[in-house]
């Protein structure tokens, strides 16, 4: 029997975790009390501690990932247990919920990276999101592809972009949604006299 841990929630406000570090990887094995992770909050940092006696069977989640709450982390179980935390690529064979189904039919999502917290393995509306937060999307191939050229002195070059991505921090994430909440629950009001 395999048991999965899900990222807590830790008060009513907190909707993601990151997590910090791995105390334990794949294949070890993990009594009642060992500290499986650290992670953390907007506000706080704290360590998940385990309630099951195992092995670790399979990590759903990396270190500096935002995992929502709620949502798989890891799988203990006996030795020898084989895990289904994620479907097959047939999709034939994948359970889904109607709702989850059109919802991945409307966005593109890849349903075949989804990791099932329903009942009896089966994907539902919550995977999908999942999979929207994280950006697994099919993508559709275009017909054909043009490089983006420019002429340099004589020659032609491959046109580079200018920026630089870069992971927030989570304590920008924070100013973010803060900035964004005074904005959309305040009344804006712009006043020009002369």
């Amino acid at each position: 029997m395999a048991t999965t841990i899900i990222m807590p929630r830790q008060g009513q406000s907190v909707e993601s975790c990151v997590i910090t570090e791995w105390k334990k990887k794949i294949g070890d094995k993990v009594s009642v009390d060992d500290v499986l992770f650290s992670y953390e909050t907007d506000k706080s940092s704290f360590e998940e501690k385990s309630t099951v006696e195992g092995i670790i069977l399979e990590i759903l989640a990396e270190e500096g990932e935002d995992v929502p709450c709620l949502d798989p982390v890891c799988v203990i179980g006996e030795e020898g247990t084989t895990v289904l935390a994620r479907p097959q690529n047939d999709e034939s064979k994948i359970k889904i919920s109607p709702r989850a189904k059109n919802l991945a039919q409307k966005t593109d999502a890849d349903i075949t990276k989804a990791i099932p917290t329903g009942p009896n393995g089966r994907i539902v509306e919550r995977d999908i999101n999942t999979l929207l937060d994280k950006g697994e999307v099919i993508t559709k191939q275009p017909e054909a592809i043009k490089p983006v050229v420019e002429a340099t002195a004589g020659k032609i070059a491959p046109k580079q972009n200018n920026y630089t991505d870069v992971k927030l921090p989570n304590i920008r994430k924070i100013i973010g949604k803060a900035m964004h909440a005074s904005l959309s629950n305040m009344a804006q009001l712009t006043l020009n006299s002369s």
